[in-house]
């Protein structure tokens, strides 16, 4: 779970490039939606979009797999592990293909 979570921050700092480099995934959607204009479909607005969507990932990790865990971590099912690769996927894909440069 925690090395998904670490694939899609990989993603979100290679999109943004330099100066991203120390900052945690809720910084670096932020900025993303500062810096890059996704197109959203009408009537999602891009703050639910970054809440609710973009974020689901990082508070997954957060709440399930590793803050306040302690020394001997926290045991995660098999079914949570893959939602959390799962989802490191679509949203790795997502924002790949969002921000690449269309030909």
């Amino acid at each position: 779970m925690i090395n998904a979570e670490k694939s899609y921050e990989s993603v979100l700092k290679v999109i943004l490039g330099s100066g991203s480099e120390m900052e945690a995934a809720n910084g670096l959607i932020k900025r993303l939606l500062e810096v890059r204009k996704l197109p959203l479909p009408d009537g999602l607005k891009p703050e639910a979009f970054q809440s609710s969507v973009l974020m689901s990932l990082p508070i997954i990790r957060n709440k399930a797999a590793a803050h306040g865990s302690g020394t001997t971590g926290r045991e995660i099912n098999g079914p949570m592990a893959n939602l959390a690769v799962n989802l490191a996927c679509a949203l790795d894909t997502y924002l790949i293909q969002e921000t690449t440069d269309k030909e």
